[in-house]
């Protein structure tokens, strides 16, 4: 594979996970940053993955996206704050592992690998295979 396919490939995974939880992200926003900055100072990650998992039970399955104890925040006078997650996704063969970041206006994906438990599929293959793996992820209401 070229480069640029697999950059590409990339852009359209990241585009991919982004819109399937772009709900979880703005849920996560609506907890205040001072009880992430808190949490995450003070290395209380059970906390933090418990917030985490709280928003994202309320529309993927229990266990499809968990919080691998990992966080990062950028705290500073000269721009808001963001906060970034290290998550994971797990549906239907599919693993990937993610950073979520979040902004006061924006929320942004930084997929880190993906993996397929059939590899013999090609490129294009495995990428409706995650598409396919995050809506069966999704929650049903009704």
């Amino acid at each position: 594979m070229l480069p640029s396919q697999k950059a590409e490939l990339s852009y359209f995974h990241e585009k991919i996970l982004a819109d399937g939880i772009v709900d979880v992200a703005s849920e996560l926003r609506m907890v205040d940053i001072s009880d992430f900055i808190y949490h995450i100072k003070s290395e209380n990650y059970a906390n933090v993955g418990d917030l985490i998992n709280s928003s994202a039970e309320l529309y993927f399955k229990p266990g499809t996206i968990t919080f691998n104890w990992s966080a990062t925040l950028r705290v500073d006078w000269k721009a808001p704050p963001a906060v970034a997650f290290d998550l994971e996704f797990k549906n239907a063969g599919v693993t990937a592992l993610f950073s979520l970041e979040l902004q006061n206006d924006r929320a942004s994906v930084d997929i880190r690998s993906i993996t397929f438990e059939n590899q013999e599929y090609g490129s294009l293959r495995n990428t409706e295979m995650f598409y396919d793996a995050i809506l069966s992820a999704k929650q049903t209401i009704g």
